[in-house]
């Protein structure tokens, strides 16, 4: 650290070229890796679900099942690097209890609701939401950042 001080001041225009670079680094936009999920082929099986229309690039629908007795969707979404999204619709509400020993979770507002997001120490996020009466949790095997995250919320709705 005394190195680094001592060249702001020896070096001309030294000090200036370090704030630079780091409020670039701080600076730099976001990329929202978000695009649309179609479900062409699949639609007479998810007609009316409650579904996330956008998800990060590359994810595609794989399937769905409901446990016998329930309105419970469960979803799977993958990609080809073998990350996956597993997507939870609870109609009739639910309840969340994590771990969060390895978690910061964050409230997240968005265009109809509060979501709560839990990013983890292994790069996976976790965040659920209220629309309506219904609980929606979605796990994600990588990190997504917040802006993608609110895209996402944003855009779950029936599939018609």
């Amino acid at each position: 650290m005394a190195i680094l001080l001592s060249l702001c001041f020896i070096i001309p225009g030294f000090a200036d070229n370090v704030r630079y670079t780091l409020l670039s680094v701080f600076e730099r936009p976001v990329a929202i890796r978000i695009e649309a999920v179609n479900y062409d082929k699949y639609l007479s099986d998810l007609n009316g679900y409650v579904l996330p229309k956008d998800l990060p690039k590359g994810y595609n629908y794989v399937s769905h099942s409901r446990p016998s007795g329930t309105e419970t969707l469960y979803v799977i979404y993958s990609d080809n690097n073998g990350g996956f999204i597993e997507y939870y619709y609870y109609p009739n509400g639910g309840n969340a209890s994590y771990d969060n020993e390895f978690t910061n979770f964050n409230a997240l507002d968005f265009k109809g609701g509060t979501a709560y997001v839990g990013h983890t120490d292994e790069n996976t996020t976790i965040m659920y939401f209220l629309r309506s009466d219904a609980f929606i949790q979605m796990d994600f095997q990588s990190e997504i950042s917040d802006i993608e995250l609110r895209k996402i919320a944003e855009n779950v709705c029936p599939i018609n």
